[in-house]
């Protein structure tokens, strides 16, 4: 019966994702083996993942062949190179444990084969291991340099094609760039729901950049929220001065879409989209928890079938005592809201709110003057001062910064908002202000995902216990 061994194949980056590299070296790898009289009882191959003390990347089948090493599944590892393998001296000391208590051979097609079992054969390893750890941190010093001289240039420092641009990553590619626009339009001009500009591109048959079929709420949230979009290069969590990326969208847009998607009221909740026209819009006046849909079955009809209600319930668990969370008939708030809703056109004045320009310059100008404050104290640190002492001096300035941002948002979202409110007064009838349709119109005129943000954008709902209609309040925001 002929000796065994396993095969090990690593290559530390797969841009492709086609795992060429690894197959190449499985070929030669077997071909070693079947020359050295060998039966490959396994192949463990680690792609995509660097072996150097600078990765931060596992490798499973690393570790699951020296598991299988330990306990005597085979006695030689072959590997294109002792680099492939590894190259951390401290996995090294690993290996050299298993030639010394288990017998294990390594045999390589580039490398020599060392014997771990003598003095000089171990010595030997650790010495290249050594070396080949220096080589990939001097690799590693030499990326990490020529990146930074890119930032500093202001130029992307590299990485997968983003969507809407080409792969260098610094031209838009105006096919995609069009979609991420109109995308823009759909949230801010239309007042769409994330899930149905999702929806809407899964439906177009607009690719991904990545590997991903159809487009979901996540990925969309994520390609809207990118400061890549206005030209804006952002490297660890910092905007870099001077920029040479171009812009898909204007500032000033892509700020809107940042302040409309951090509302509270539009945080992404986890389960199913919505089906009921309030669920997660109008709030338990208990707890503040949101109402969600649900069926109640109370009593039995002369046939005998159960009395079956759509209602609205409080989503807490009641932990302040059963009963005093309300619930509602579904049909009974949204009639009561959907009224509302006409009343507010109905009543409201033929004009469009608009983005109150002086406010938004003077705060624009205050976080200007905020920012030069904050860089005046951290030039502090470039002169030797500790982080400690200018803490001191830094915190209010980031707490006006903070409050400031919360007023631009704010702001932006009003204006977000008015333009909604307006996009969907062009959609309703005229007839609406003569004539005054049934209750129930304005479910047939306009999509859900468009009801609820129109809901979301006129009036904050909030349900009280109890049984009468006044328990229902509804405030408008202004």
């Amino acid at each position: 019966m002929p000796a065994t061994a396993a095969i090990y194949c690593r290559i530390s980056r797969d841009a492709e994702g086609e795992a060429v590299g690894v197959a190449n070296q499985e070929a030669t790898c077997r071909a070693l083996a079947e020359a050295a009289g060998l039966e490959v009882v396994k192949v463990y191959t680690d792609n995509d993942r660097g072996a150097s003390s600078l990765s931060k990347k596992s490798r499973p089948d690393f570790e699951a062949m020296v598991r299988a090493a330990t306990e005597g599944e085979f006695g030689t590892i072959i590997a294109y190179s002792m680099s492939r393998v590894t190259r951390r001296p401290k996995e090294w000391e690993t290996l050299i444990d298993l030639a010394g208590k288990q017998g294990v051979r390594f045999l390589y097609k580039v490398s020599p084969e060392y014997d771990l079992s003598t003095a000089d054969g171990r010595a030997t390893a650790r010495t290249v291991a050594a070396w080949d750890a220096a080589e990939a941190e001097r690799t590693g010093e030499r990326v990490r340099h020529a990146l930074a001289a890119k930032v500093a240039k202001g130029v992307d420092p590299g990485g997968n094609r983003p969507f809407g641009f080409e792969p260098s990553r610094m031209e838009i590619r105006e096919p995609e760039a069009q979609y991420i626009r109109e995308a823009y339009r759909r949230v801010l001009d239309e007042g769409q729901a994330i899930y149905a500009v999702a929806k809407w591109l899964s439906t177009e048959g607009v690719p991904t950049a990545g590997t991903a079929e159809l487009w979901t709420p996540r990925a969309v949230r994520a390609l809207l929220m990118r400061p890549r979009n206005a030209g804006m290069l952002v490297v660890k969590g910092q905007e870099v001065e001077d920029s040479k990326l171009p812009a898909i969208v204007t500032r000033e847009r892509y700020e809107e879409m940042m302040a409309v998607l951090s509302d509270p009221d539009r945080k992404p909740k986890r389960g199913r989209r919505a089906q009921a026209l309030l669920s997660g819009i109008a709030t338990c006046s208990v707890c503040g928890y949101s109402l969600t849909a649900a069926t109640s079955r109370k009593g039995k009809r002369k046939d005998g079938t159960v009395r079956a209600y759509e209602i609205y319930r409080c989503s807490n668990n009641q932990p302040v005592g059963r009963g005093t969370h309300p619930s509602i008939q579904r049909e009974i708030l949204d009639a009561k809201v959907e009224v509302a809703v006409i009343e507010h056109f109905i009543h409201a004045k033929d004009e469009t709110p608009s983005l109150d320009a002086l406010s938004m310059d003077a705060v624009a100008a205050e976080l200007r003057d905020l920012d030069e404050r904050k860089q005046d104290v951290l030039s502090g640190l470039q002169m030797g001062l500790k982080m400690s002492d200018l803490r001191e001096h830094l915190q209010p300035i980031l707490d006006a910064q903070k409050t400031a941002e919360e007023r631009r948002d704010a702001i932006l979202r009003q204006s977000v908002r008015a333009r909604v409110i307006a996009q969907v007064s062009a959609l309703l009838p005229g007839s609406w202000l003569a004539t005054g349709l049934r209750i129930g119109s304005i479910t047939n005129t306009l999509p859900l995902d468009q009801k609820r943000e129109l809901i979301r954008a006129l009036f904050d709902v909030t349900l009280e216990p109890g049984s009468d209609e006044d328990r229902v309040k509804l405030t408008p925001k202004s």
